[in-house]
């Protein structure tokens, strides 16, 4: 998948100590919008469908606690709360199942 190929980039470029900041990407197909994370062992994952009323945020830990993560945006900076931070090949995987299916990952939890 194209997203595991730019993650992969990403983190060569901080391994090569370039100073980068994690970065929300914007994947759209037709009638949908698919928000998730680069540049960062965590990430977050987001599905909209048109008319884009209703959005559904992946949940990793409920209960887990700390700061809000910042993500670079295309339109605007993104911060996700530490409940919506999931592993990268978590959110790479909920991705790739809509996608495929166009249905949300029965593996993970949703908020609306």
């Amino acid at each position: 998948m194209i997203l595991d190929r730019l993650h992969a980039a990403e983190i060569e470029k901080l391994a090569a100590g370039e100073d980068c900041c994690p970065l929300s990407v914007s994947i759209s197909i037709p009638g949908f919008e698919i928000n998730t994370g680069l540049r960062s062992a965590d990430s977050f994952v987001m599905l909209g469908a048109e008319p884009y009323d209703d959005w559904y945020v992946a949940v990793g830990d409920e209960k887990a606690e700390g700061d809000d993560k910042m993500f670079y945006g295309v339109h605007q900076d993104t911060y996700w709360a530490p409940k919506h931070l999931i592993p990268v090949i978590t959110a790479r995987d909920a991705v790739r199942y809509f996608i495929e299916n166009y249905q949300h990952s029965p593996n993970l939890k949703w908020d609306r």
